[in-house]
């Protein structure tokens, strides 16, 4: 009894007390999710929270995490905008030997190009693999195009339509 009478009393208190926690849960909430950004991952077909980049000052560096999904678009993407904007260098991007055999001029690649809708589809799935002892990932757009991209660095890479056996 003694419990029920404090409470009786000091109504006002405990009132107050649990106003307070509830202000405190809602702005901790609030603040977290402020804290991330969302964004819907169309090859996983999943919402993905990350957290917001900090802003960097002069002579400050942010460090990247990149993975190899991200890698994967990152080559799909920048190869796709030389086939739209700049085909010549999108010819000279494909892997030498492979480039020798199967479309010896510019123009068989251009017809290649039509004829598949290169650059105008999306990425739907990615795989990684080692060919020769170079990484590689092996890229599907919507249309069912295959594209090997063999790294050799950073942005450094040559590209295939298919894996010879």
């Amino acid at each position: 009894m003694k419990i029920v009478d404090f409470l009786r009393k000091n109504i006002f208190i405990v009132i107050a007390l649990l106003i307070i926690i509830g202000i405190c849960v809602y702005y901790y909430i609030r603040d977290y999710r402020a804290s991330k950004t969302v964004y819907y991952d169309s090859i996983t077909s999943e919402y993905v929270y990350e957290p917001i980049p900090r802003v960097y000052k002069v002579n400050e560096y942010a460090p990247v995490n990149v993975t190899n999904e991200n890698a994967a678009k990152l080559y799909y993407n920048n190869y796709m905008n030389l086939i739209r904007f700049d085909i010549q260098v999108a010819y000279s991007k494909l892997n030498e030997q492979y480039r020798k055999e199967k479309f010896p001029t510019l123009d068989s690649f251009k017809s290649y190009v039509e004829e598949n809708k290169l650059g105008s589809s999306k990425l739907s799935k990615y795989g990684t693999t080692t060919i020769n002892g170079d990484f590689s990932y092996i890229l599907t757009d919507t249309n069912e195009n295959m594209y090997v991209f063999i790294t050799d660095g950073v942005m450094q890479y040559t590209v295939m339509f298919d894996i010879e056996e």
